[in-house]
């Protein structure tokens, strides 16, 4: 058994640190005398023994199992050639080699060398070097080396846990105590194979029991992320070949990875590139990275990282990310493109709060979302006219809103894009200011250019914990719809100049329930602009061809000119209420009324014509319209999902008092009025329709209604 006490004193006669001192003087005292020798050995063998190792400074034992040991000198003064098989830590061993003549053994100022060679499973370990203290373990210089088919067998046998298995493994060091201090230089090692994963590490240690003086090259790569991932235990969420290089160094205590290069991935999937410096690798902060990624479809990114991606096509993403300490972090010179849309700018994260908090300047050439909100939808031509959807399903959504994410995240955005596209909407030169806290966004200054027109508005939306309040303001000015449509990809179907105000509000738990309490108003006009015919025989046979006459739609031309379409409804609990609507061509006034139930989604609007020429009116020329044909009020039906647009026989008998007094007397009563004397021009309702939808319902007097019903009834005209 060898045993060390606190004070570093051997149980066999080594001298402790103090002692070697003392020993020292006494040898120069006594240079001249003649003293025994402390070992004298010519040979030794151990069958079946155990060595027993207590050092009560650490208060650690080791003991080890010998087999067998043999040791064998020619004299004192020679090499001793020895041969050990035994176990540690259930593992057998092997060593065999050659160490320095016992006179030197416990001489400080002498050298004693060694040469060893120890063989454990299928790994091989060899020492070859000098040491002057082995009674302390200090003033030593040794060139190791040791190679294998697996790590564990070394890594096991010494105790050293968390360290992945990597076969085969072949390192060399130089591995001394300069100035007392534990080294390690020459550091040359490689591990594993590609088909894992292959490490080479090069470079030096200078405290390895401190973590200091670290300086090491590190190189690794291998053919699929997903083996690395068994051997990490941990999910990569990346799939194909991987490299990565760098220079590991410690500085103030913290582990730092310089001129970082990571390449993994490939393009099938996802391939993603990271470059630069990490300050603390182990806390994995204060890092400055410069990143690449890209891949062929996003949504295949959506088993890997185990969320729902609503995106879907190739993807690219490049810019700098930066750890600013204190929990943010800074995105810079940011560049992506998913699909044919692409992004740009800067942002910055904060997650030192109760909610993260995102503050980002973004820039687009062209921010395009129909891939991703459009559904394709069968359409079929019903009977009897009317146009069906494939679905049977309501146009508004009583799924409950998924808003509780606008509750874990705060924000600043600041958006500009130079073509902005929805299904429904062409936007140039948009620009708005987004805020998000604590579950009310707001979005202000939304400012663009649409079919070269303006458009200003804001909206405001506030998270409740039954649902969500809205409120939305909104005004298109002077815009080309021709143009609106050519950048959606739908042309030859309706153009002119088109002004729009939109005021809602509503709250509700789902989409169907906001449009079931909306109230606010919403005004279109349009003028000076087409219609393909194509789309008036799309309607049906019975109705295209008299919507075809009413609107003078010759089969000659391929468009039907409109003076102006102009409607305003006013809308109150989800009761959209029309205060006008007028179709106006060059042959026939179209003057409508009704109303649209958002609640149930039911429709119930009708228009009557009203002819230009002929047809009784004086100083005008005859229209190509049957009185019968005129005097079937044409119904828009059905629900939002399923219209139905047909030409409605059951209203052919209606009072003149009762078509002027109500639904054709619009404002009420003041448009009728006004297309009837002439006061605003009776071939032009237009001016008259635009001033009533600015303006909104205005209440009248019941007397003064009645009076001028009266007046139009008692007129001279015959308007039938």
């Amino acid at each position: 058994m060898l045993e060390r006490d606190k004070s570093g004193t051997w149980n066999i006669g080594f001298k402790g640190e103090k002692g070697e001192a003392e020993a020292g003087a006494k040898r120069e005292a006594a240079a001249d005398e003649w003293e025994l020798p402390l070992f004298a050995l010519n040979q030794l063998q151990i069958k079946k023994g155990r060595l027993i190792y207590k050092d009560r400074k650490s208060a650690k034992t080791y003991s080890v199992t010998l087999d067998s040991v043999s040791a064998a000198a020619t004299n004192n003064d020679s090499p001793v050639a020895i041969k050990v098989k035994g176990a540690y830590r259930e593992r057998s061993f092997e060593v065999a080699g050659t160490l320095g003549a016992l006179t030197s053994l416990a001489d400080p100022d002498k050298a004693w060398p060694l040469n060893l060679v120890g063989k454990t499973g299928r790994a091989t370990v060899s020492a070859d070097g000098v040491i002057k203290d082995l009674a302390n373990g200090k003033n030593f210089s040794f060139v190791v080396r040791t190679e294998g088919q697996s790590t564990t067998d070394i890594t096991d046998l010494i105790n050293i846990t968390q360290v992945p298995d990597l076969s085969p493994f072949k390192v060399t060091a130089k591995v001394s105590d300069t100035n007392g201090k534990l080294t390690i230089e020459n550091l040359n090692a490689d591990m594993g194979t590609e088909a894992l994963a292959k490490v080479n590490v090069v470079g030096v240690i200078k405290e390895p029991g401190a973590k200091l003086g670290i300086d090491l090259k590190v190189d690794i790569r291998g053919r699929d992320l997903t083996t690395l991932e068994k051997l990490l235990k941990r999910p990569l969420h990346l799939k194909g070949p991987f490299h990565g290089t760098g220079r590991l160094k410690d500085a103030e205590g913290r582990l730092l990875v310089q001129n970082l290069k990571v390449q993994m991935g490939h393009s099938k999937l996802a391939r993603l590139e990271i470059s630069g410096t990490v300050n603390d690798l182990l806390a994995q902060r204060e890092f400055d990275l410069k990143f690449h990624v890209q891949g062929k479809n996003l949504a295949n990114l959506e088993k890997l990282l185990s969320v729902s991606i609503p995106f879907k096509g190739p993807f690219k993403a490049s810019g700098l990310v930066k750890d600013l300490g204190h929990k943010t972090y800074k995105f810079s010179e940011f560049e992506g493109t998913l699909r044919n849309s692409d992004l740009s700018g800067s942002l910055d994260i904060r997650l030192d709060s109760k909610r993260p908090k995102l503050t980002a300047v973004l820039a687009s050439r062209k921010l395009d979302l129909r891939p991703f909100l459009s559904k394709k939808k069968g359409r079929g031509r019903g009977a009897k006219g009317s146009i069906k959807g494939a679905a049977k399903k309501k146009a508004f959504s009583s799924d409950p809103l998924t808003l509780d994410a606008l509750k874990r995240v705060d924000a600043e955005i600041m958006i500009k894009a130079k073509r902005f596209l929805m299904p429904r909407l062409a936007l140039r030169d948009l620009s708005a200011q987004i805020f998000l806290e604590s579950g009310h966004l707001r979005v202000r200054e939304a400012r663009s250019n649409i079919g070269g027109g303006t458009l200003k508005g804001r909206l405001d939306l506030r998270v409740r914990r039954k649902g969500a309040v809205v409120a939305t303001v909104l005004r298109i000015d002077n815009s080309d719809l021709g143009r609106i449509l050519k950048d959606l990809k739908v042309t030859d179907i309706l153009e002119g100049k088109v002004d729009m105000d939109v005021n809602i509000r509503a709250y509700g738990r789902s989409v169907a329930a906001l449009m079931a309490g909306l109230n606010g108003k919403i005004t279109l006009v349009m003028e000076n602009g087409r219609m393909n015919n194509t789309y008036i025989d799309m309607l049906g046979a019975d109705v295209g061809s008299s919507l075809g006459k009413l609107l003078d739609s010759s089969s000659e031309k391929d468009y039907t000119e409109l003076n102006c379409f102009v409607c305003r409804f006013d809308i109150k609990k989800g009761l959209a209420d029309s205060t006008v609507l007028v179709v106006d061509t060059k042959a026939t006034s179209l003057i409508g009324d009704g109303e649209i139930d958002l609640k149930t989604e039911k429709l119930n609007l009708a228009m009557r014509s009203y002819p230009k020429r002929g047809v009784g009116i004086s100083g005008l020329g005859k229209l190509s319209l049957s009185i019968g044909e005129f005097a079937k009020p044409l119904k828009l039906g059905g629900t939002l999902r399923n219209p139905a647009f047909v030409m409605d026989p059951s209203q052919t008998i209606i009072t003149v008092g009762k078509a002027f007094g109500g639904m054709l007397l619009l404002g009420p009563l003041g448009l009728g009025a006004a297309l009837v004397s002439g006061r605003l021009g009776s071939d032009n309702p237009c001016p008259a329709a635009i001033q009533v939808a600015k303006k909104g319902p205005k209440k009248r007097d019941p007397k003064e209604q009645g009076a001028a019903i009266h007046d139009i009834m008692n007129r001279d005209e015959d308007y039938f």
